[in-house]
């Protein structure tokens, strides 16, 4: 694969950051191994202006030099699976009548970094939750 210009690079971490906030994103159709090489190379999900998204490319290059050809990989397929309407691909399923099968499809999104505030939630939901049995069994 030829090698990303900056300007190339840049627009590809645009469509990325694009497609996170779609309704149906194509990352989620990929491996969540693959999803977190892109976020590894492109880091789109962070807030960085193009001089930053640049130098976080050069850092994660160096770090790692077979990271620019695995990401590569991926986009060609991300950029297949962009060309699928998935809406459309739903709405077809759903016109056929066809009775569902009994078998679901859940395509997952990968976050590069833990939802601490959704962690710290979940953990004082269960607190209150153990706190408000053990007030109903005393």
């Amino acid at each position: 694969m030829p090698r990303l210009s900056s300007s190339q690079y840049l627009a590809t971490r645009r469509s990325l950051f694009a497609d996170w906030f779609l309704k149906i994103p194509v990352l989620s159709h990929l491996p969540y191994a693959e999803q977190l090489t892109l976020h590894e190379f492109f880091a789109f999900t962070k807030h960085l202006n193009d001089t930053e998204a640049l130098a976080h490319r050069r850092a994660a290059t160096a770090a790692d030099p077979s990271l620019p050809h695995r990401a590569g990989k991926v986009m060609k397929r991300f950029d297949r699976l962009s060309t699928i309407d998935w809406e459309a691909e739903r709405r077809k399923q759903a016109a056929t009548g066809q009775k569902p099968s009994g078998h679901k499809v859940i395509h997952g999104l990968a976050r590069p970094e833990p939802g601490l505030d959704r962690i710290a939630r979940s953990i004082a939901e269960r607190i209150v939750h153990e706190i408000e049995e053990e007030q109903d069994a005393s």
